[in-house]
């Protein structure tokens, strides 16, 4: 929203379009490696596979079956959004991977610009390089290399899409009538649309209130007169959240999600460590001092004396100030925290990719600390508070310098070409030796590789997965239709049994890459 005077209509859309350029050209340059790679991911192909649309029965399929329709069977999930997004694109592209691939970028840069709008909203338009700060560590943090490459990876990308956008539907707190129940139906939309994405959207209803109360708050409302408010615009939201958890208990008969639960993680590893694993998969991506534990706790109180300064920092801000708004922002991003840290102990693991979500928050309190920072060296009257000011501002630029390092156009990560060689190369031998098959055969596929290690000190790539069994599967369904397999892996001394005598029976056997 712009403030009268400070910029035309036609002058913010010109600078809007040339903020959607620049993040476009950044995101490319820094990404445009991953356009040539194959389908990577374990579920990949077995969402291809189950989302493609021919039918009306497969329209209708979208919204009444669980994710992968079968192929997946550690877990239970529902996420129609997904599976729509996966139809559209098989729709577009086929299965030509580069066009998947650019969807996956474009909706990295819709995230960039989305959470650089959200960072206006909640400070204020003044806070212009806080908001830049955010979208540019959004777009070129090193958790998009485990990201980007693996379209199945999408649902917490789609997530934080909708996520973003259902904040910034919200009505102003000033609305009145019928804009705001129409703002607050919209908002009320995304976010179920977020939920429909990955179960995480889940956050998306307390976080819709939490917006709305602290936006109240900010303008000078009593904290209860702004709950009762927020509960209003939040009322939408609620219904949409009901219907859909309705439908998932329905598709899946019950409450879905991973085997082990939540309980099997907190038990195996703790709580600390579940919390320091997502501080370092975020605040620490890429070690630059060694992939040691002790040099990544060293980095953890670092970062916790930075939180410390910009604390001191919002303590000591002045309503005059560009983040006009600081302390109610603060609490909305440290709850917007806690929310997926709720949410993300009920998954039961942790994956590098996992972490995409917390950085959005990350990037808000780094382009907010450096805003104040900057804010406090410019305006305040002692020497101790330009000198937290100063502390602040010059160790969010080191932790930006350290991200911005990391990205695929200043370091090259060969690792994703080589799983994506690795890949082609199997299936081309499974497809060599299921065409020269007969029904009721059982072939042995040696040297399967389902993903390449990460390197010892923890650099690099962690989560460079190519195919599991349940991949091969459904790639084979898919492809070769008639040629019917049935796709095991080698687990044990003794063989898998024959499937039966309607299907060649493959079995794949771990090996090394070579």
């Amino acid at each position: 929203m712009t403030s009268p005077g400070t910029a035309t209509p036609r002058g913010a859309t010109t600078s809007r379009l040339l903020t959607v350029l620049l993040f476009s050209a950044l995101a490319w340059f820094s990404y445009r490696s991953f356009l040539d790679l194959s389908f990577l991911g374990l579920d990949t192909w077995p969402m291809i596979a189950a989302s493609r649309i021919t039918s009306l029965g497969d329209l209708f399929g979208t919204f009444s079956e669980e994710l992968m329709d079968g192929y997946y069977t550690d877990g239970h999930f529902y996420r129609p959004l997904t599976n729509l997004a996966f139809a559209l694109d098989s729709a577009l592209f086929g299965l030509a991977p580069r066009g998947w691939h650019l969807t996956d970028l474009a909706i990295l840069i819709a995230n960039a610009l989305l959470v650089r709008a959200v960072c206006l909203r909640l400070l204020g338009p003044a806070a212009g390089l806080a908001a830049w700060v955010a979208g540019l560590v959004v777009l070129l943090h090193p958790v998009q290399i485990e990201i980007l490459p693996v379209p199945a990876r999408r649902a917490d990308t789609l997530c934080l899409l909708f996520l973003c956008a259902s904040w910034l539907a919200l009505p102003d707190p000033r609305a009145a009538g019928g804009e705001r129940r129409r703002r607050a139906l919209l908002a009320g939309l995304l976010a179920s649309l977020s939920l429909g994405a990955k179960e995480t959207g889940a956050i998306a209803l307390p976080l819709l209130f939490a917006w709305q109360a602290c936006a109240h708050a900010a303008r000078g409302s009593a904290w209860s007169r702004s709950a009762r408010a927020a509960l209003v615009d939040s009322l939408p939201a609620a219904l949409f959240f009901a219907l859909f958890l309705v439908a998932r208990t329905a598709v899946l008969g019950g409450i879905g999600g991973h085997h082990e639960g939540a309980a099997g993680l907190l038990r195996e590893d703790g709580l600390f460590a579940f919390l320091e694993g997502y501080f370092a998969r975020v605040a620490y991506p890429q070690p630059f001092l060694g992939g040691t534990l002790f040099s990544a706790r060293l980095f953890l109180v670092a970062a916790l004396a930075l939180l410390a300064a910009g604390a001191a920092v919002v303590q000591g801000a002045e309503s005059s100030a560009p983040a006009a708004r600081p302390r109610a922002a603060l609490l909305f991003v440290v709850l917007w925290v806690a929310c997926l840290l709720a949410m993300s102990s009920l998954a039961g693991r942790i994956h590098d990719w996992y972490a995409m979500l917390f950085v959005a928050p990350y990037a808000l309190l780094l382009g907010a600390g450096l805003q104040w920072g900057v804010e406090r060296v410019r305006r305040a009257q002692v020497a101790p508070r330009r000198a937290v000011g100063a502390a602040l501002a010059l160790g969010v630029l080191a932790l930006i310098g350290t991200h911005v390092a990391h990205t695929p156009a200043l370091r090259p990560y060969p690792m994703w070409s080589r799983a994506s060689d690795l890949a082609d190369a199997f299936l081309e031998r499974y497809s060599a030796a299921l065409r020269s098959s007969a029904a009721g055969e059982r072939v042995v596929l040696d040297g399967f590789v389902p993903y390449l290690p990460p390197k010892p000190d923890g650099t690099g790539i962690r989560s460079a997965f190519l195919l599991g069994e349940y991949s091969v599967q459904a790639w084979s369904d898919l492809v070769l239709p008639e040629h019917p397999a049935h796709v095991d892996l080698a687990v044990g001394p003794s063989p898998p049994p024959s499937p039966g005598p309607d299907v060649v029976h493959v079995v794949l056997v771990p090996g090394r890459p070579r």
